[in-house]
């Protein structure tokens, strides 16, 4: 772009745009870190549901366990990992919510409260767990997706089973 006592006039013929074509636009797209989970269409969607699906799983699959030619062992694992996520969905979510509003209260307490009495910050207790469980790894969700494929290819399955455990999706209209 000529400078304005360059002696250029308009009719000049000198380029009043940028000497050099801009650079190509680079798409700022992040590496996406995970690859997308398969959509199961059999889990809930809205997790008010998945609790109840969940402790249903576990407990038809505790029973129907056997009668699908499955081990054992493997059966008592996912039945672990669903009542871990039917009960951490459910109660211990709930209480932890309903924790949060008392616990931002009392920090506003702390902050502009008076009062004679030291302050003490209030202790979530959550929920106990249902008897029986015992420790999980994380990616609880994940095994058992996997574990109901290895369900759904075993010689007992049949789709009465399939419907008791609610691994079957619903009919597309």
């Amino acid at each position: 772009m000529p400078a304005w006592n360059s002696g250029s006039t308009w009719n000049s013929g000198a380029l009043w745009g940028p000497a050099s074509p801009p650079p190509p636009l680079i798409p700022n797209t992040p590496p996406t870190p995970h690859p997308p989970m398969k959509r199961q269409e059999y889990y809930p969607t809205r997790l008010a549901d998945q609790p109840e699906w969940h402790f249903n799983y576990a407990d038809r699959l505790a029973e129907k366990g056997a009668d699908l030619g499955l081990v054992a062992a493997a059966v008592t694992a996912s039945v672990n990992d669903s009542r871990h996520l039917g009960h951490a969905l459910g109660a211990w979510l709930t209480q932890v919510r309903e924790f949060g509003p008392g616990a931002t209260g009392e920090l506003e307490t702390l902050r502009f409260g008076t009062g004679l009495t030291p302050f003490e910050l209030p202790v979530f207790t959550p929920p106990a767990p249902p008897a029986g469980l015992t420790p999980v790894l994380p990616g609880a969700l994940a095994r058992l997706f996997k574990y109901v494929q290895a369900i759904k290819a075993a010689p007992g399955y049949t789709e009465g089973i399939g419907l008791l455990l609610g691994i079957v999706g619903s009919e597309a209209p």
